[in-house]
């Protein structure tokens, strides 16, 4: 952690981009495959962020909805709602079940970087 907080000092765009391409490459597909899909633009919407720096952290994430799909939030979030395709939490789930995954992915891509 001390040598990922000394490289994100020193290259943060390095860190930043390797977060961006494993979210992209690792989640972002099952993502959509899990999204519930009834007559909205749900899935059309979902993207990885640009990656944000606050001190040593450095973040993206996977997100859904804005003014083409408002209702996203309410989609993920319901428990109740039955879907004849995806399902609640199709972000969430994907990002827990992925997560174990992101430290070696993400290592090779800094180590491919420099």
């Amino acid at each position: 952690m001390k040598q990922l907080g000394n490289l994100a000092r020193r290259s943060p765009s390095t860190i930043g981009r390797a977060i961006y391409e494993t979210l992209e490459e690792k989640s972002l597909e099952t993502v959509k495959r899990r999204t519930p899909v009834d007559r909205g633009n749900l899935r059309a919407t979902e993207h990885v962020t640009k990656p944000e720096q606050s001190g040593t952290e450095i973040s993206a994430s996977i997100v859904a909805g804005g003014p083409a799909a408002p209702y996203a939030r309410d989609q993920h979030e319901n428990l109740g709602y039955r879907h004849e395709v995806g399902q609640a939490k199709f972000i969430e789930q994907t990002m827990r079940e992925d997560m174990k995954e992101y430290p070696a992915i993400i290592a090779k891509k800094i180590a491919e970087d420099l």
